[in-house]
């Protein structure tokens, strides 16, 4: 089965950093952890050309077929970025110390909403990198083409975990259309480009309920009557 946009898949990759082969991203537990990696990866389900990995994958992704496993070379530019000065920016250091943070090299902050990465900090001023940390580097990935996602609740799966992180979403399927239950409601203009999202690439209509709670019966239950003894003389 050959790959094409809009095509849902599963696959299996590691890839390293070309200059050195360290390895910085797997979808497989075992050589995670030989190569002190955190997390729980497992297998990871797309859609191509839904940006759901890096421009250069996607790409190659598309020459191949289910089963196939390749090993594809792919340039800064096509990764994670070319890297920008202008994306190196020096901090006042009572920013970080309103803040009771002591700022080191190589440590990793939020900065409103924003991740960099920490180069020096003398002088009063702190230098901090918010280029994408592989920005600059060519990378490697040897994948695995696993198999071609076809059912319908499992391509919407794959969107409500890319989008969500829902990894076992109660979904139902009915008349051309898609009921997703959820335990929280989410803003109406989100779930409208999901339910968009989820059009465009399945074929089906979609909305969004929330789960509605059982309600505890409060009402206050009567002892049962047992019958009244006869008298003796009856």
């Amino acid at each position: 089965m050959s790959i094409k946009e809009g095509s849902f898949i599963e696959i299996d990759y590691e890839a390293r950093i070309a200059s050195n082969n360290r390895m910085f991203d797997t979808t497989k537990e075992r050589i995670a952890k030989q190569n002190g990696l955190e997390g729980s990866p497992k297998p990871q389900r797309i859609i191509i050309g839904a940006q759901h990995v890096i421009k250069g994958l996607d790409a190659e992704l598309k020459k191949h077929t289910v089963g196939d496993s390749f090993s594809v070379i792919i340039p800064a530019q096509d990764a994670f970025g070319s890297r920008n000065q202008k994306l190196v920016r020096l901090i006042p250091l009572k920013e970080f110390r309103e803040k009771n943070m002591r700022p080191l090299p190589g440590m990793v902050l939020d900065f409103q909403g924003v991740q960099g990465t920490i180069m020096s900090a003398s002088g009063g001023r702190v230098r901090v990198d918010f280029n994408h940390p592989l920005a600059g580097r060519t990378v490697v990935y040897d994948v695995t083409i696993n198999r071609e996602i076809t059912d319908k609740k499992e391509q919407i799966g794959v969107i409500l975990d890319v989008r969500l992180n829902e990894q076992n979403p109660d979904i139902t399927i009915a008349d051309k259309k898609a009921t997703i239950t959820l335990a929280q409601k989410l803003p109406e203009h989100y779930t409208k480009h999901i339910c968009e999202e989820i059009e465009k690439y399945t074929g089906l209509k979609a909305e969004f309920v929330k789960k509605e709670e059982k309600k505890e019966d409060t009402t206050e239950k009567k002892p049962a009557k047992t019958p009244a003894k006869k008298a003796d003389n009856e």
